[in-house]
């Protein structure tokens, strides 16, 4: 199913899940972005309060919005996929259903 959504295959409820898990790592990779400006700045500052002072003035709130942005697309990844197996589980109930019938 992975590789479904790098190809961009599969119905368009697969490509709006493959949008969805697209957004949330590109939120993950811009939240690991941050984290090593961050550890970047307090590695490399000769004064360590003044790098304490950056990271909090300029870093944390970058990194508390990637957070945020980061669990939303978590959030609405995983409602993709519950909505995506519960589509999957009312077209098996409907097959079966379908081949009973035809006996």
């Amino acid at each position: 199913m992975i590789k479904e959504f790098k190809k961009g295959e599969g119905s368009s409820f697969e490509n709006l899940e493959g949008q969805k898990y697209q957004r949330w790592q590109e939120a993950i990779k811009e939240h690991s972005r941050i984290i090593e400006k961050i550890n970047n700045t307090r590695d490399s500052a000769i004064d360590k309060n003044e790098a304490g002072i950056i990271i909090l003035s300029k870093l944390y709130p970058l990194l508390s919005e990637a957070e945020k942005k980061s669990s939303e697309a978590f959030g609405e990844w995983r409602e993709a996929m519950r909505e995506a197996s519960e589509r999957d589980r009312k077209e098996i109930e409907d097959l079966k259903k379908s081949g009973k019938n035809e006996k």
